[in-house]
Order: structure tokens, then C-alpha cells, then sequence
């Protein structure tokens, strides 16, 4: 897995279907936004903090994905700088632990 800060707001996640499978996830379960799949995708963003200082807590998030079709994706993710809207109530399993 690769993760390249592109500007101040904004990653590049390479990443194939290797990296899947060294965290247990399958093609299906990822394809299909399974919960192995969103801890994934809150890995990656703990992941991108340490190592470029990518932090998106009180922002927004804009995620886009592609696949070359050999088994290589990749997530582009730009955050804004506008506080989320978030019901109060709402609790994140994959939230980093400070």
C-alpha cells in the first residue's frame, strides 16, 4: 500500500488486491462496503495522519475511487475544511483512539 500526500487536503492510496488480503479481506466483502472494509478505510486515514499529517477529524470528506482492473485501486481523498454536520449520537467503531 502506498499513500502519497498530494497537497495540504488532499491523499493518493495505491493499493492491491495483495494488501486485501494481508488484512483479511476478501474482493466481495471489499467491493461491497463490508465493515472489514471500513475499518480498512479508517486504517488508511490513521495510517496517512502519521505518516504525512493527513488529519481529517472536524472535516469533510470527499472519496474517490478507481480500479485498473489488474487488482490495483486507487482512493483519492480530499477534505475540506467545513465542519461536518454529524448527529451527536453518532459513534464510530473505527475512530483512532488518542
Amino acid at each position: 500500500m502506498k499513500i502519497e500526500k498530494l497537497n495540504d487536503n488532499k491523499i493518493k492510496v495505491t493499493f492491491n488486491i495483495d494488501d486485501l488480503a494481508e488484512k483479511n479481506i476478501d474482493l466481495y466483502s471489499f467491493l461491497h462496503n463490508a465493515p472489514e472494509s471500513q475499518e480498512l478505510f479508517w486504517d488508511i486515514l490513521n495510517e496517512a495522519e502519521k505518516e504525512c499529517g493527513f488529519n481529517v477529524d472536524n472535516s469533510m470528506i470527499c472519496v474517490e475511487a478507481s480500479t485498473s482492473g489488474a487488482g490495483n485501486f486507487t482512493l483519492i481523498v480530499t477534505k475540506t475544511n467545513e465542519k461536518p454536520a454529524l448527529n451527536p449520537n453518532f459513534n464510530n467503531p473505527y475512530k483512532k483512539k488518542k
